[in-house]
Order: C-alpha cells, then sequence, then structure tokens
C-alpha cells in the first residue's frame, strides 16, 4: 500500500529485492593483516608450512611470525601442533584463519602467550577456535613482528 507521502519510483519492469549488508566486519584485524604474512594462495598445511618456514628464516631471533588467510576447512590435511613446531623453531607462530573466528598457534605461541595449560583441544591441532583464548592471542598478537 502507497501512503501519500511515499516516494515511488518506476522501475520499468526491473525487480528490487531486499539485499544482505553484514555489519560483521573485523576491521581493525582486516588493518593489520596488510602487514601480515598472506598463506591465502596456500591449498593444504604442509604447503603453509612451506611458506612458514621460509619466512621464519628472515626473523630476528625469537620474533613472533603473524600470518593470515589459511583456509583449513578447505585443505586435504589438518593443521598439526607438532608439524608447526618442527619448522618454527623458538618463534612463537599464530596463523590466522581465513574467516578471523580461529587460528592455529605452535606451542611456542601458546606457552608465550599463556595458554598451554588452559587451553583444552589443541594437543594435536593448535587450533583455537571462537571464545576467549581466541580473543587473548589475538590481542597478544598485535605487537608481534610482522613480515
Amino acid at each position: 500500500m502507497i501512503a501519500p507521502d511515499d516516494e515511488v519510483i518506476d522501475l520499468e519492469g526491473r525487480i528490487v529485492m531486499p539485499g544482505l549488508w553484514d555489519y560483521h566486519v573485523h576491521f581493525d584485524l582486516w588493518a593489520a593483516s596488510k602487514t601480515r604474512l598472506d598463506v591465502s594462495g596456500c591449498v593444504s598445511a604442509n604447503d603453509t608450512l612451506s611458506r612458514l618456514a621460509a619466512s621464519i628464516t628472515r626473523l630476528p631471533a625469537g620474533a613472533a611470525l603473524i600470518a593470515v588467510g589459511a583456509r583449513d576447512s578447505q585443505w586435504p590435511d589438518r593443521p598439526d601442533t607438532r608439524e608447526l613446531d618442527a619448522i618454527s623453531g623458538n618463534h612463537p607462530v599464530a596463523v590466522y584463519m581465513n574467516d578471523l573466528h580461529s587460528v592455529w598457534v605452535n606451542s611456542r605461541g601458546l606457552q608465550q602467550w599463556g595458554f598451554r595449560d588452559r587451553v583444552t583441544g589443541t594437543a594435536s591441532s593448535g587450533v583455537l577456535r571462537v571464545g576467549r583464548p581466541l580473543h587473548s592471542v589475538r590481542s597478544l598478537c598485535e605487537s608481534s613482528v610482522s613480515i
């Protein structure tokens, strides 16, 4: 029903329908991601590990490596803490998944950022999903070295 003060636009037979407008944007993390190692092109956990290993060699001793854009739900293999530990040495490593709702962290990162004894269910994968540990790792990683 059209009210007397409604504006009417003749679309000449075209259709207008509601669209999705998503205010769910992690703008601060997106902005920070521009200074992080981009692993969005990696097609597997092993591919990601290779990319991380190459980057770690350029870091100062013990500096953190933060990577973004991983898509573990599309990988044929799964993230594994032991494999991440094997390539990272004494460097804490955090690999944000593309959705920014989970992060793959090595043992050094979990220890340095205070989560080794408080995170359950990450012994083999090292992936923190949505929740307090993930948000805490996010804030602790903000001051870490970027690639």
